[in-house]
């Protein structure tokens, strides 16, 4: 089978050309899409039964916020990342 047999020789129609160009940005689409789908099932607070503002989530900042103090902190060993703004910066 020759290049010929198959049409390559004959001219793309601006029909043609835009119905394959919306037919590969749909496929795109429709794969980022799926894509984004598989997520929700591995997203860490969720599978760690932690959720929205529910009782319980907000309940130490209150506290803070009343002006109560933890003067016996305990080392669990753990270490934690943190990323401070500078004060003067606003956010």
């Amino acid at each position: 089978m020759t290049t010929r047999d198959l049409g390559m020789n004959r001219l793309i129609t601006r029909r043609d050309f835009v119905g394959g160009v919306a037919v590969a940005i749909s496929v795109s689409m429709a794969w980022r899409w799926t894509q984004a789908q598989d997520l929700t099932d591995k997203y860490l607070p969720l599978l760690a039964g932690m959720r929205g503002s529910h009782e319980g989530s907000f309940e130490v900042a209150h506290a803070m916020q009343d002006g109560v103090l933890w003067d016996n902190p305990e080392d669990t060993g753990k270490q934690y990342d943190l990323v401070s703004l500078p004060k003067n910066r606003p956010v």
